[in-house]
């Protein structure tokens, strides 16, 4: 973080010297998945039903990169046709649900939430025409510094034995985190130049980003409302994530359980609205 508001300041001070010449854009927008894949990594995720005795198994393709984003950048132009843009993006990222279910009633029911947050830092070549008029376009190409987070949240809806009608909650979440992530961004967009000091923007941006948590931990679990966790082990609520796994891993439960490491999609193209305001 020491790093972004150092060259954030480089930009600020050099406003004096060189009037016009830089911009402070702020939007918001939406953002579609974007190279998605299927699988959870340490647990299933996908839709199983069971209808008149038969499993019907179903994958869900998701991107964690899916969902609303909001952006400031901070950018300079070394003339009216190429420039740098410096960004710092987050990412508030939409669920998917992944269901277990039976026709049968009174049976057995789960639901699990996978989703993301993202912040990350966008440094960007900017490219832009200049036809003298209130509407100009432009793009951007850049490399994407990101640190995600990926959550999951699940629910079980278990009857008793032999009395079904006798329901158990049980409810987990957990948090996977750990490292950074590096990825490509680009983007196309208009400006509508509303006055010299003032212009709005619109812009679809393209994000190419995969993340592979280097930990993770349980971080809540209730059984009909009851706190468990504490009763829990070290290698019931802590994970670590690797690039290989032996027969000895695994057997000390007062260390984190290992899993092979599993790389989460955070890709996306999103559609933005912005305004800019010039100096």
């Amino acid at each position: 973080m020491k790093n972004i508001f150092l060259i954030l300041s480089l930009f600020y001070f050099g406003l004096q010297a060189n009037a016009q010449k830089f911009y402070v854009n702020f939007n918001t927008g939406y953002a579609l998945k974007m190279g998605s894949r299927v699988g959870g990594g340490f647990i299933e995720f996908m839709n199983v039903s069971y209808k008149s005795n038969v499993e019907y198994d179903k994958l869900i393709y998701y991107s964690l990169g899916k969902g609303i984003q909001a952006n400031i950048s901070l950018g300079y132009m070394f003339n009216k046709y190429i420039g740098l843009d410096m960004g710092l993006s987050y990412i508030y990222g939409s669920k998917y649900k992944a269901e277990w279910k039976s026709d049968i009633p009174l049976s057995d029911y789960s639901e699990t939430y996978m989703y993301g947050r993202e912040i990350n830092i966008n440094p960007s070549l900017i490219l832009s025409t200049d036809f003298k008029k209130k509407i100009n376009f432009f793009a951007k190409f850049g490399v994407v510094g990101a640190k995600p987070v990926v959550f999951i949240d699940s629910k079980q809806d278990e009857g008793d034995y032999p009395d079904p009608s006798i329901r158990q909650i049980t409810i987990q979440k957990f948090k996977l985190n750990g490292g950074l992530s590096i990825g490509a961004s680009a983007c196309a967009g208009v400006k509508y130049t509303a006055s010299e000091k003032l212009a709005f923007t619109f812009d679809i941006s393209y994000q190419v980003l995969s993340y592979a948590p280097k930990k993770g931990k349980m971080t809540e679990y209730t059984i009909d409302g009851k706190n468990i966790l504490p009763d829990k082990t070290t290698s019931d609520k802590e994970f670590e994530f690797v690039e290989q796994i032996n027969s000895n891993d695994n057997k000390d439960t007062n260390k984190p359980t290992k899993f092979l490491k599993f790389k989460y999609p955070f890709g996306n193209v999103g559609f933005n609205l912005g305004v800019m305001c010039f100096f």
